[in-house]
């Protein structure tokens, strides 16, 4: 699913590498992830070995320039993504860009069956009974996931973005000199990069994403997505209330969050030590992820509400927030469902000697959006 941007599509980006006298191409891809607090670029190609990580690279926005999605200063996001590619040594123009907020809405309707050329004008006459806005003030575009449970009609995916965040990320990508090819809803590029699309078809698993201003909770089963809700709160809230506590800036604050942030289960010989940096962290956070949980809880409530309390397999954890140690234990003891972190990297190759595999470890979960989007740029060159 995606919102198109340009109709030629990518254009075919090849590498040659001669063995034995014969030129195999490399297909490339390159994922743009500009997200509240940070901006991260990834390079990807196709070679008979397999995927390989080519470049990537990661550098923080400035603040205030990112609110709900929306760019509000194409200008110096622009400059910022300039200097991501000069740092990753990224030369090639065309890009892949993922968009998210409260200004994108996913949701699944229902039609009678019907072909695709119909499903069109039936979204474009009853868009309004399905957005929060305007369908005038909107990119719309739909997936027909296949017939319902009610015989003769048909699931259809209905994707919608208002036309200022989409107008923005093309501004301050082209400020950069860059030419978006395609915009993925986030969280269909992170299922791509988890390799979850392709899950036998009667798994049903929950992706949380927790980025720096949001978190998107998304329930699918194999290749169908059935569920999707967003919610206003990320891990910028962590830290905010880590500055509060603490009473410090945001910036020491974010330091001291990813450096000794942890949950806390009462077995810790720590636990005890109210000097403990650790320690007094958790205690902060505590009403923080407590709110954080009940919000998952409602979604995945929701969910079972509307699917004759059909059961959740997995829960898998993706986005900057959930490096925080010992979230997924949380959520799993919390609601019953397993949870693991999401390793985008698990099928890509990484060359040691270019790259700190420790590094890129530690940056996997906020590198999933970027790596879906680069994957997808090399399924079509």
């Amino acid at each position: 699913m995606a919102v198109p941007v340009e109709e030629t599509g990518i254009s075919e980006i090849n590498v040659y590498e001669e063995r034995n006298g014969i030129q195999l191409a490399k297909a490339r891809g390159i994922g743009l992830d500009i997200g509240t607090s940070a901006i991260k670029a990834i390079e990807l190609q196709q070679s008979p070995a397999g995927m390989e990580l080519l470049h990537y690279a990661v550098l923080p926005v400035p603040a205030g320039t990112i609110r709900n999605g929306v760019i509000t200063n194409p200008a110096d996001i622009g400059a910022v993504i300039k200097h991501v590619f000069k740092t990753g040594k990224i030369h090639d123009k065309e890009v892949y860009v993922a968009i998210a907020g409260q200004s994108v809405v996913v949701r699944q309707v229902r039609f009678p069956d019907m072909p695709a050329d119909e499903v069109h004008n039936a979204i474009q006459w009853e868009a309004d009974k399905y957005l929060p806005f305007s369908p005038e003030e909107a990119v719309i575009d739909f997936h027909i996931i296949g017939p319902a449970e009610n015989e003769g009609e048909i699931e259809v995916m209905l994707v919608a973005a208002q036309n200022e965040l989409v107008n923005s990320h093309v501004a301050a990508i082209e400020v950069a000199g860059l030419t978006p090819v395609a915009m993925d809803v986030q969280p269909f590029a992170i299922l791509r990069s988890l390799g979850l699309e392709s899950l036998e078809s009667q798994r049903c698993s929950g992706l949380i994403d927790i980025g720096a201003g949001t978190t998107d909770v998304v329930i699918f089963k194999g290749d169908s997505l059935k569920f999707t809700r967003i919610i206003p709160f990320g891990g910028q809230r962590f830290t905010e209330a880590v500055a509060e506590g603490m009473n410090c800036g945001f910036s020491e604050a974010d330091d001291m969050k990813l450096q000794a942030g942890k949950v806390f289960f009462g077995d810790e010989p720590e636990i005890n030590d109210p000097n403990n940096l650790s320690v007094k962290i958790f205690g902060i956070l505590r009403p923080v992820l407590e709110e954080f949980l009940l919000e998952v809880r409602r979604s995945i409530d929701y969910y079972k509400l509307q699917n004759r309390g059909e059961s959740i397999d997995e829960l898998v954890l993706t986005g900057g927030g959930s490096k925080l140690v010992g979230l997924e234990r949380m959520l799993e003891g919390e609601l019953g469902i397993p949870a693991r972190i999401g390793n985008p990297f698990e099928n890509i190759k990484i060359n040691p000697r270019q790259f700190n595999v420790a590094t890129l470890t530690n940056l996997a979960p906020m590198l999933a959006v970027g790596i879906g989007l680069a994957l997808r740029g090399v399924e079509e060159a």
